[in-house]
């Protein structure tokens, strides 16, 4: 697999990680490679090795990549924080912004099979509340 840039990279291993609930950490992260491995137990297969095409390009591929893991799942991960859920619900938030906080846990549960606190929920709300109708400083600006 390819990806335009190293973020987008990082990005893919992200939402790999929170899909199957595995804990996955960057060994190496610098601008010519990417290395991720499973630390959720200490004979985990899984590893994934990314390097840039070409030094001119900043296209990464997977050289090598082992998608087996003896681990269990997580039911909590780092990935996981408030702007990354603001991003997610932000559609639904935009929909319901009287959204309730239990409800918002409930989808996550359903939906990723993670916990995450009341706070982190209160917190995406306010994020994604920003993303919608922008902060109250460009507001003040448009009048």
């Amino acid at each position: 697999m390819q990806f335009a840039n190293k973020d987008e990279l990082k990005e893919a291993i992200r939402e790999y990680a929170i899909v199957q609930g595995r804990n996955v950490k960057l060994v190496k992260n610098d601008n010519k490679r990417i290395q991720a491995k499973c630390v959720g137990h200490t004979k985990c297969p899984f590893i994934l090795f990314a390097s840039k095409i070409d030094k001119d390009e900043q296209t990464f591929s997977i050289k090598t990549l082992s998608l087996e893991h003896e681990c269990t799942r997580v039911d909590k991960l780092k990935y996981i924080n408030s702007r990354w859920l603001s991003k997610r619900f932000a559609d639904k938030i935009r929909k319901n912004p009287e959204w309730d906080v239990g409800a918002f846990q409930s989808e996550v549960l359903e939906k990723y099979h993670m916990n995450v606190s009341r706070h982190q929920i209160y917190r995406a709300k306010s994020l994604s509340k920003v993303i919608i109708e922008g902060s109250y400083v460009e507001q003040y600006a448009r009048l």
